[in-house]
């Protein structure tokens, strides 16, 4: 005769540790998942710097040493840089025929998003331009540009050229604008946008890092907006 003995469930306790296991596992996962996230869009941003700074030092080779202006007059009014068809042709992009929108839709920053910025599928809510140590005429631009030239930078593997920002420029001016309001996009603000406030940045010298809000404070104390990180031509030398 076939004796049958009823089935033994799970105790409460049991059922207490599995579910917290459970739960610790789906926590270490959505942690790692977007660590993967964060370190996959810092690549492509940094790539995206690289190829701007690249495209800027082939700009110069052919327009005899002189970078991309940061601002240019035309017929109509002002050319940024974003906006200059030869920077254009020294990306690799049809110089002619379309706009920037379409020059620069592929070269966004993975993290400027519309909960930042206006227009974050524009260049200009991606990367800024170091306008510092120029002095530019803003009533009255020149023909040939407000930019710097190969022969300005003295360190060009210590001064910035472009920034992960949510304006078409970067300056000394704009390095905290971010914290007083995330969402602006006017003055040469530099956006902190990376994990643990951190801004993307390529050197003249094409080489890519990262800078903190700490970095430029210790800046701050190093020469301020006459350190050569911001100013090619600075007589502070010392670096954070």
């Amino acid at each position: 005769m076939l004796i049958t003995r009823p089935l033994k469930g799970f105790s409460l306790v049991e059922l207490l540790v599995s579910i917290a296991v459970i739960t610790i596992l789906a926590a270490i996962l959505i942690a790692s998942t977007r660590a993967i996230r964060t370190h996959s869009h810092k690549t492509v941003s940094l790539s995206n710097l690289r190829s701007l700074q690249l495209a800027n030092m082939t700009y110069a080779n052919e327009h005899g040493g002189k970078y991309v202006p940061n601002v240019s007059r035309t017929e109509t009014g002002y050319r940024p840089w974003y906006n200059n068809r030869e920077f254009f042709a020294a990306l690799g992009m049809d110089s002619e025929n379309i706009g920037y929108y379409d020059v620069f839709k592929n070269m966004l920053d993975p993290l400027a998003s519309s909960s930042e910025i206006n227009r974050p599928d524009y260049i200009y809510r991606s990367y800024g331009y170091n306008t510092n140590g120029l002095s530019i005429n803003w009533n009255d631009f020149s023909p040939d540009g407000y930019g710097w030239r190969v022969f300005d930078i003295d360190h060009p593997a210590r001064t910035m050229a472009f920034a992960t920002a949510s304006d078409w420029i970067v300056g000394y001016g704009g390095r905290f604008r971010f914290f007083d309001d995330p969402n602006t996009s006017s003055n040469g603000a530099i956006s902190y946008r990376y994990p643990t406030d951190m801004a993307l940045l390529v050197y003249f010298d094409g080489h890519t890092g990262i800078i903190t809000r700490e970095d430029i404070e210790k800046i701050d104390t190093i020469g301020a907006n006459n350190n050569i990180f911001w100013n090619p031509q600075g007589t502070y030398l010392e670096h954070f």
